[in-house]
């Protein structure tokens, strides 16, 4: 497994005994622009590690957010609402109770449940009907993440039987860098609304705010000065 110091441990690789075994690591990095971040979550599809407060999502108690730590914890949760027990080795020290050997059964019969992950509620690709997690989780707005290639090749020599060699490398000594941005603003949105008009009408957002200030300005500086004008000459008239 590969994954950040603060993230908790995701799948696992079996590595079995007499092989040879090459581990390929492939990083990617992701990141946001500043006008993501403006957007909700819900609209973004990702969350910064200081907002899970805020958005009421779970994480390990004790833990930065980060998306397997929200899975966990809601994995967790579930063992507890199904068994009303947790496996204390698998994550940290918390105040649920632990399983013992009597509930394992219990694991057992929900082993699916807790094994596999499925989109929430409403998703039109899943069955209702299909078994496993559903939690809201979203991932993070910035993370590094590491894709493995775990090719394991028999060893030759006999005296090998019981050895495992584990190569780790990483696959190149640069990575992909992925960037999310608004690619359609407000801004741009007028633009294109003014585009529109100059084709079809002839005009330009300009020219419709010309209008609208003539109207809404100078036809009050208007009226404004004509009401002095009458105001002036009724006291000239009084004075007279």
């Amino acid at each position: 497994m590969a994954n950040h110091p603060f993230s908790w441990p995701g799948s696992a690789y079996f590595v079995p005994k007499g092989t040879s075994t090459g581990v390929i690591i492939k990083p990617s990095y992701s990141y946001t622009t500043s006008d993501v971040q403006r957007l909700l979550p819900a609209d973004r599809k990702c969350l910064y590690p200081n907002e899970y407060h805020k958005y009421e999502f779970e994480t390990l108690p004790g833990t930065l957010y980060f998306r397997l730590n929200c899975l966990a914890e809601c994995r967790q949760k579930q063992m507890i609402t199904n068994c009303n027990c947790t496996v204390d080795f698998l994550y940290p020290t918390a105040d649920y109770p632990v399983c013992k050997i009597s509930d394992f059964k219990c694991l057992y019969n929900y082993d699916t449940l807790f094994n596999f992950e499925r989109p929430p509620k409403g998703n039109p690709y899943f069955s209702e009907d299909e078994v496993g997690l559903s939690c809201e989780c979203l991932p993070e707005c910035e993370s590094i993440d590491y894709s493995l290639d775990v090719s394991p090749i028999p060893r030759l020599s006999n005296d090998a039987e019981n050895a495992i060699l584990v190569d780790i490398h990483f696959q190149q000594s640069t990575m992909v860098k992925y960037r999310t941005s608004v690619v359609f603003g407000w801004l741009d949105l007028m633009v294109a609304f003014g585009g529109i008009a100059g084709l079809f009408l002839g005009c330009s957002l300009i020219s419709v705010a010309e209008v609208v200030y003539y109207f809404a300005i100078g036809l009050t500086k208007l009226s404004l000065r004509k009401f002095l004008s009458l105001d002036r000459k009724r006291k000239d008239a009084v004075l007279h």
